[in-house]
């Protein structure tokens, strides 16, 4: 009965703090500490948020790139080492179709970015 009460005491304070709703900036305050910043952005037209999601899928596109090349080596690599065991060759032949796929869907998908933006433009 008497830790109940304590647990009961201790959270009125809990109950008090969440039945306020705090009091946030006015809308045109909002808009005051918008336009005062003073920050300064490159994008001045949708064209140039259609090269900044270009940049962006470039890199992409050549991290993958990256990537997929150190796996042909590595797949290679596990390959011609494999030693005639069929599990380590089966690894190794996994790794260089599991790349060249990798390569595969990122050309193909640099193509489609291409056509996408002959569309829009």
């Amino acid at each position: 009965m008497r830790a109940g009460a304590v647990c009961l005491l201790a959270s009125f304070p809990v109950i008090g703090f969440a039945a306020r709703t705090p009091k946030g900036p006015t809308p045109s305050e909002v808009t005051d500490a918008l336009t005062n910043t003073g920050i300064k952005t490159s994008v001045n037209s949708i064209g140039s948020v259609q090269q900044v999601i270009q940049d962006i899928i470039g890199w992409v596109q050549v991290f993958i790139l990256v990537i997929s090349v150190l796996f042909i080596i590595m797949g290679a690599w596990d390959y011609l080492n494999s030693g005639g065991e069929a599990e380590k060759t089966k690894e190794g032949r996994n790794k260089l179709i599991y790349a060249t796929v990798g390569i595969a869907l990122v050309l193909i998908a640099g193509g489609i970015v291409r056509v996408i933006n002959t569309f829009i433009n």
